[in-house]
């Protein structure tokens, strides 16, 4: 959901604007933007704007918080795009006008699916756009944590260690040339029964 444009003069007076680090990653499956504050300059608040391709080069503000604080998760994003977000600083009435610009690519979830192939659990899953390589895991429903089997550019994978009649859960996760992470493609469990002659 965005939020309404506040009214606010733009300032460009550079002595008065902080020094400002930001970053974008995927955290948790949302895209979360992290910055820093040169704390000898003044700020009340931040403004984070967020632009997408389909945007017209528009920036469009999608969260406000207390320059205290130094974390944005944007949960009103939606997977499949690269967003650009730019940070700008609010004091004492002012706003200004333009301030670093991050990028990160927030991919969907794999969708995944099963099938017995000749004893083993085969495990494909959809091409996600602007992803490298896929992180395959899997686990017993009663796990907690998932292990990891394999990392490809495929996009299928044959378990051959799977235990007959144990029922496990496969997870995929795409992963960029940066590094970002696409939120968890969890599989429904598989439980192999042979085929009856």
């Amino acid at each position: 959901t965005l939020i309404t444009e506040p009214a606010f003069s733009v300032k460009f007076v550079s002595d008065y604007i902080p020094q400002t680090v930001a970053s974008a990653t995927i955290e948790n499956g949302y895209p979360t933007i992290k910055w820093d504050f040169d704390s000898t300059k003044a700020a009340d608040n931040v403004y984070i704007y967020r632009k997408a391709p389909d945007s017209k080069n528009v920036y469009r503000l999608v969260g406000v918080v207390p320059a205290t604080q130094t974390t944005f998760v944007d949960e009103s994003a939606k997977p499949n795009y690269v967003y650009d977000y730019q940070l700008r600083v609010e004091n004492d009435g002012f706003v200004t006008y333009g301030g670093p610009v991050v990028q990160v690519n927030y991919m969907g979830a794999p969708e995944v699916k099963l099938a017995n192939d000749k004893g083993r659990v085969h495990i494909e899953w959809n091409e996600i756009s602007r992803a490298e390589k896929y992180i395959v895991y899997k686990k017993l429903p009663t796990d907690e944590n998932w292990t990891k089997l394999t990392t490809t550019e495929k996009l299928y994978f044959d378990d051959k260690n799977e235990v007959k009649y144990v029922g496990y859960q496969y997870m995929v996760r795409a992963t960029d040339t940066n590094g970002n992470k696409s939120p968890d493609g969890v599989s429904e469990i598989w439980k192999y029964v042979p085929s009856v002659a």
